[in-house]
């Protein structure tokens, strides 16, 4: 199974000096641009379409959110 391209991390977070004076040996990648692209689109189309949401009458909301994330990663690779 291939990996989606998920654009890479939208807010890496970094390493960090602990209180001895050692290096934290963590990494935390955060949220993938595409899971912020998929959240900015939910934002707008759930302002839209929010009656039809809340009765749960659109059902495909969130796969649609992240297909337009993934043509929003596809456009920004070009």
């Amino acid at each position: 199974m291939t990996k989606k391209d998920d654009g890479g991390p939208a807010f890496p977070g970094e390493q960090s000096e602990t209180q001895d004076g050692a290096w934290n040996p963590t990494f935390e990648q955060g949220m993938s641009i595409r899971d912020v692209f998929a959240k900015e689109a939910m934002r707008v189309l759930a302002y839209d379409w929010q009656k039809e949401v809340a009765e749960g009458i659109y059902n495909n909301f969130a796969q649609d959110c992240y297909l337009l994330a993934d043509a929003m990663i596809k456009e920004r690779a070009k």
